[in-house]
């Protein structure tokens, strides 16, 4: 099955990623990996939240794709508590309700 999205025919099996595991690290730094970001080439890198959000807009200047830790498509341009509200609500949103 393929749905058109933005004028690109994209696949439903493309929206969605395999979730990361605990032991997933971001590859620039170490830390636990939130997001997995897929290039047009197919190669692919895991990002912490900060080096995520320091390198997201050239990410999303090339068209890079990305996905949170559970796997679901994600919008660039969310901010943190926005990111987790509507991507990881296994993450513990109470707190971040909180901050």
């Amino acid at each position: 099955m393929t749905t058109m999205i933005a004028e690109h025919p994209v696949s439903v099996a493309e929206t969605n990623a395999e979730p990361l595991l605990p032991v997933d690290r971001c590859d620039r730094c170490m830390a636990s990996a939130l997001v997995r970001v897929e290039f047009k080439d197919g190669r692919d890198m895991l990002f912490c939240m900060h080096d995520f959000r320091k390198h997201e807009s050239k990410l999303q200047e090339i068209g890079a794709r990305a996905w949170n830790a559970d796997g679901k498509s994600i919008q660039f341009g969310l901010n943190q508590v926005d990111f987790y509200k509507s991507n990881t609500p296994s993450v513990g949103t109470k707190e971040l309700d909180h901050a």
